[in-house]
């Protein structure tokens, strides 16, 4: 792929995030792509040795210089598509682990948790069982994941 066709994907993920209520995790993804990869540049003798890790030597025959060098259009996509597999990934354990707690603490037939916002009032129209099995974000996830393993495995071709 070309840097104008990841940069169209990178810019149309993003917005398809933002619209799912996601800005947050756009938000932090593009505060880590404007710092920059971090990279410790040693000179011995004059001349440049690049390491990837950020290292510090106290040698005295060594100049350490650490510095950022951008991300390139594929890094900066595979960064947003990792940290979106991360938040899917995290989000349906927490549904799940959630949904274990209540139905084991309270497994009596006439016990209800309904967990909401402390200032709107509770609907039992948008209330959600995740007890039992019914898990929306682990749905969510089974589908958007593998698509994510598609655009992954696209984007590392040549």
């Amino acid at each position: 792929m070309t840097d104008e066709e990841l940069d169209d994907i990178f810019a149309s993920l993003s917005a398809i995030l933002t619209d799912a209520g996601l800005a947050w995790l756009v938000a932090q993804v593009n505060e880590a792509i404007q710092i920059g990869r971090i990279v410790t540049r040693r000179f011995h003798r004059g001349r440049l040795q690049e390491d990837e890790a950020l290292e510090l030597t106290t040698k005295t025959t060594r100049n350490t210089t650490i510095g950022t060098d951008p991300y390139g259009s594929v890094d900066r996509v595979n960064i947003l598509v990792n940290a979106l597999r991360v938040a899917l990934e995290h989000s349906a354990a927490l549904e799940q682990e959630v949904g274990h707690f209540f139905a084991n603490e309270h497994a009596t037939a006439e016990a209800s948790n309904v967990i909401s916002a402390s200032d709107q009032p509770i609907s039992s129209d948008e209330t959600q069982t995740i007890a039992g099995g019914n898990n929306p974000a682990a749905a969510t996830a089974s589908r958007v994941l593998p698509l994510l393993d598609e655009l992954s495995s696209r984007i590392a071709q040549p």
